[in-house]
């Protein structure tokens, strides 16, 4: 099978997760071509045009809309060349939904995996219902049913791990800090990790896209790369085999009036637990079915109470996280992978 990989744009947990199955993809035999989103909308967004006093210069697209056009026919030419079975696109938001549906009318297959359920189902259920994709994988089934009104094909596909990323280290690693978080700062973050820093008694480590503080915020002294921008995720297990315990909380932000009250794992927990890090997170249906022997918390405050137990219990946080570690050991992106071809064998026979 010919596979049209869509890079999402940014370069964050949605990178990842499109990193992920083009391995996975390859790993199985398939013949994968990565459309490199990001890099064209960067181009497209540095463009300059000088006026006509050859004085001055202005942004040639200054429009985010127009960028993802552009994108979206350098995506067609590449289409054109490949001409694939499948059109794979991991978030979506960077690519003009016209060119999916194109596609489709062209013969293609396309499947949307959708990474940011429930946070923005608001705008993937309307695209479910415009037809621009055959399949849609949504990493959240709060709003499933919603999303199969829209559309029939719609399929609940867990967060996933890479093997060969997402590892226990090689040897023991003396820690260098108690508790650690790698993430995006959402403002609903800043608020949460400014009151855990005036609650807890411990040395915490940050990571991630911080780039939003000013540097007097109480939260710089805690960020590890100092450019504040994301990590390239193969950096992270070293970071997080550097920590006694890790922390998860989900994000409050939406967009378009969706919900934040989600169900499932977010990937950066998937990954915690894969690497053997222990970690504190909010309750929610999925790390409660999947990962019951992790502690939950309730407050910032509540977590660094806790955090200050688990810190200094060695043997007992250990025991925990290799517990976790074998609950999701099957939860990679290449089984993830033979899963969705399977769906699409059904979905073909069923054509």
């Amino acid at each position: 099978m010919r596979i049209v990989a869509v890079h999402p744009g940014p370069d964050w947990s949605v990178a990842d997760c499109h990193r992920g199955y083009v391995e996975a993809f390859k790993a199985l035999g398939q013949t994968v071509v990565e459309f490199d989103t990001g890099a064209r909308l960067d181009f497209y967004e540095a463009a300059l045009l000088e006026d006509a006093d050859n004085q001055t210069v202005r942004a040639a697209f200054p429009d985010a809309t127009d960028q993802a056009v552009l994108v979206s026919k350098d995506l067609e030419s590449v289409l054109y060349e490949t001409w694939p079975d499948l059109i794979w696109v991991t978030y979506g938001t960077c690519v003009d939904p016209r060119t999916l549906q194109l596609a489709r009318r062209r013969g293609h297959t396309v499947v949307i995996h959708h990474t940011e359920a429930p946070y923005e189902d608001e705008r993937g259920i309307k695209w479910a219902a415009a037809g621009v994709a055959d399949l849609w994988l949504i990493n959240d089934p709060t709003n499933i049913e919603r999303w199969r009104q829209a559309w029939p094909h719609v399929t609940y596909l867990p967060h996933s791990y890479r093997p060969t990323v997402h590892r226990l280290p090689r040897q023991q690693v003396a820690p260098l800090w108690d508790a650690i978080w790698i993430g995006s700062s959402f403002p609903s973050r800043v608020e949460w990790f400014t009151r855990f820093v005036e609650a807890a008694q411990i040395d915490l480590a940050l990571a991630g896209n911080w780039m939003n503080l000013a540097d007097s915020h109480p939260l710089v002294p805690h960020i590890l790369n100092g450019n504040h921008e994301s990590l390239d995720n193969t950096e992270v297990p070293g970071l997080y085999h550097q920590a006694r315990i890790g922390l998860n909380m989900y994000r409050r932000e939406t967009e378009d009036g969706a919900t934040a009250d989600g169900w499932a794992m977010g990937p950066r927990e998937v990954e915690m637990a894969a690497c053997g890090l222990f970690y504190l997170t909010e309750p929610r249906g999925e790390n409660r079915e999947r990962l019951p022997m992790l502690p939950t918390f309730e407050s910032p405050e509540d977590a660094a109470e806790q955090a200050a137990w688990w810190t200094a219990h060695d043997k007992q946080r250990r025991a925990v996280a290799l517990d976790a570690r074998a609950a999701i050991a099957d939860w990679t992106f290449e089984r993830r992978a033979v899963q969705v071809l399977t769906l699409l064998e059904q979905l073909n026979a069923a054509a």
